[in-house]
Parts: C-alpha cells; sequence; structure tokens
C-alpha cells in the first residue's frame, strides 16, 4: 500500500519497516495521516492482527475520556504511528483507554499537549506509560503513546498540572 509520504511493508519477521521513495530506512520520521478524502485504509497494513473492527468506520479507533471530562480520540493516522514503532502496543490498548481515563500524573508538554502517565505492572515487566493528546475546548485527540521507566525525568522538564491525590 502505497502513502503519500511513505511506503509501509512487514518483512518476513514481522518487523515494519518505513521506506520513502523506495529507498530502506526512514528513521524516526513520524509518518503523517492519508488525507486522500476518498476510501480509507485499513489498520491491517499497519499490524496484520489488527484487523479492521478497531475503526468505527469514521477514523476513530478509540474514545476516551480524560481526567477532566473531555472526550479524547485516537485517530487512524495517529494509530498507525504508535503501531508503526511499537506494535506490541496493539495488545496493550485498553491500557491507553485506562492513563487516559485514570492517570496517576499529568504534565504539561512544551507546546500546549498533555501527557497522562500511569504505572502498569504488566507493562514491560513494569513501567509506565505515557498518553500524549491535545486537548481542544471540550475534546482533544491522542499525538501518542510510550513506555518509559523514567518518569522523574520527564517530570524535572515538565510542570506537573495534576497529580493523583
Amino acid at each position: 500500500m502505497v502513502h503519500n509520504l511513505a511506503q509501509e511493508e512487514w518483512n518476513a519477521t514481522g518487523v515494519h519497516k518505513r521506506t520513502k521513495r523506495g529507498q530502506e530506512g526512514g528513521g524516526d520520521r513520524h509518518l503523517r495521516p492519508h488525507r486522500s478524502g476518498g476510501a480509507e485504509e485499513s489498520l491491517s497494513s499497519i499490524h496484520p492482527e489488527a484487523g479492521d473492527s478497531l475503526s468505527n468506520g469514521s477514523g476513530v479507533v478509540l474514545e476516551a475520556y480524560d481526567f477532566r471530562g473531555r472526550r479524547i480520540r485516537l485517530g487512524l493516522g495517529s494509530w498507525r504511528h504508535i503501531l508503526a514503532k511499537r506494535p506490541w502496543l496493539h495488545e496493550h490498548r485498553p491500557k491507553i483507554v485506562e492513563t487516559l481515563e485514570e492517570p496517576e500524573m499529568v504534565l504539561e508538554g512544551r507546546l500546549g499537549e498533555l501527557l497522562t502517565i500511569r504505572w502498569f505492572k504488566d507493562l514491560l515487566g513494569g513501567a509506565y506509560l505515557v498518553v500524549v493528546y491535545r486537548p481542544l475546548n471540550r475534546e482533544g485527540f491522542i499525538i501518542t503513546a510510550y513506555p518509559t521507566k523514567d518518569v522523574e525525568k520527564l517530570e524535572k522538564r515538565r510542570r506537573v498540572v495534576w497529580r493523583k491525590p
């Protein structure tokens, strides 16, 4: 499947490779959501086990409510971005919702985004999940999600917006 910015393919081991204009590699470039205005692409092209059942047909993979009651959505483009870097997060999708709805801490990002953080014992042998999203009035959208074991480093560089009592 060819995107306007990148071509994506799975190698024989199931590891996701990104190429641009037929070149190997791709580094840490972010894949942007494909905005063709036409037919929606399948999640299975990004993650073979994902299937189309994750998307509700509107390009929204999941919805949750943040610690302030705002509706936060995970769009297909952001989900592709997350799975491209961390395909194993597919099986931990409910933890993204849990991190948004019941965070232990919320930090302010450099450009107005918020980072919700929650500890999971069964995530990589014990790690924090960080879900980064941008709030817009009463709604918002998820930008990315990633694990970390060093939440103190994040906390030192950012302002704490909210902490679980």
